[in-house]
């Protein structure tokens, strides 16, 4: 499997992801994980808190677990797609419930990819690499992510 070289080796700067995850537990592991692996990563708590940080911070990509409170991580992606500075942020859902519903609505609300419950750390990396490597492509209509 290739891996997108460490940004240090690319003089490029760091990609950045938000975690939105309310079990601590997870969230420390994957902070933790993906910061190791180069990455820059910001952590909320809440669905509310994750759209507010994604609006001020601008990250390259969203990981939205879909059952937090205030505001759950369907809505929460709902608004990220709605407001117009967040729109082309890529999001991938977490979830412990992967059913056919649960698809319609995510997909429904915009999300980009999906990653089960307990999470694959490998696979998750691997969608990250890909959404990073396609956001790195030159756009031609938009100039958008």
């Amino acid at each position: 499997m290739s891996r997108v070289p460490a940004p240090e080796a690319t003089g490029r700067r760091r990609y950045s992801v938000l975690l939105v995850e309310d079990h601590e537990m997870s969230g420390d592991m994957l902070v933790r994980r993906l910061r190791r692996r180069g990455y820059q990563v910001a952590w909320a708590r809440d669905g509310a808190e994750g759209v507010a940080m994604a609006g001020a911070l601008r990250p390259d990509l969203v990981i939205m677990d879909l059952n937090l409170p205030v505001l759950d991580g369907v809505a929460a992606t709902e608004r990220l797609k709605a407001a117009p500075e967040t729109r082309g942020i890529p999001v991938i859902a977490l979830t412990a419930h992967v059913t056919p519903e649960a698809e319609r609505r995510c997909a429904r609300a915009g999300v980009d990819g999906w990653e089960g419950k307990p999470v694959n750390f490998d696979r998750l990396l691997s969608r990250i690499e890909a959404m990073q490597q396609l956001s790195q492509r030159p756009s031609s209509t938009t100039g958008e992510r």
